[in-house]
């Protein structure tokens, strides 16, 4: 399964890199890919079949990539354009004229973060949410969308301020957290709620493989 896994993503980077060059704006870049059903998850296991090169003007999707669990180390994706952000996913919020986005940002690196934006009918962002935070197969941040357009974000917090690498643990004492958000008449992503589970220690066994996501722990 993670052979598998490595497979998808290679092909994934591959055909992203492609855009690397092509970077479209933001309308331009949604018209490219088709509607994604939902309800949907963000598993390590739900290969990505479509990409397309998208601009980020006035950076206004963040474009953090993360080296820890705590977030406090990371490096700026504008500063290579070999880590240009890549549209990978387009899902119609029922019952409303807003569309929901997926955007990626690593390019064929270990670093991987994915900010969710939601667009009206012109293709002008209204809001954005960090959703997904991935280094390898090890994730401290995943996403679902409901059926509804819910977007539920789950994230390990850890206890400890000291940085954790990604790259060099073998536990990491944390909580996770579930939380929902939903999208307001103005296109504006607000927090609902959240859901807090008890400390655990989180073996690199558990999170360095495709075989867990983090709803399952």
């Amino acid at each position: 399964m993670r052979t598998m896994k490595v497979i998808a993503l290679i092909m994934f980077c591959a055909c992203s890199l492609l855009f690397v060059k092509a970077q479209y704006n933001v309308q331009s870049a949604f018209e490219k890919i088709k509607f994604i059903d939902l309800p949907y998850e963000a598993g390590k296991n739900n290969v990505r079949i479509q990409s397309v090169g998208i601009t980020n003007p006035n950076n206004i999707i963040p474009n953090k990539l993360y080296k820890d669990f705590q977030c406090t180390d990371y490096i700026l994706a504008s500063g290579d354009s070999e880590l240009n952000p890549v549209l990978f996913g387009k899902f119609q919020v029922p019952n409303s004229n807003w569309i929901i986005g997926a955007v990626a940002f690593g390019g064929a690196t270990d670093l991987q973060t994915t900010d969710l934006i939601v667009i009206d009918k012109q293709g002008n962002i209204k809001s954005v949410l960090e959703s997904e935070i991935q280094f390898g197969l090890i994730a401290a941040k995943q996403f679902r969308i409901t059926g509804d357009g819910k977007v539920i974000i789950t994230k390990l917090v850890p206890t400890s301020s000291t940085s954790v690498k990604f790259y060099n643990f073998n536990q990491i004492s944390a909580y996770k957290v579930d939380e929902t958000y939903s999208i307001n008449s103005s296109g504006i992503f607000v927090k609902e709620g959240e859901k807090k589970y008890g400390t655990k220690n989180y073996s690199k066994s558990q999170l360095d493989t495709m075989n867990n996501d983090l709803w399952d722990l």
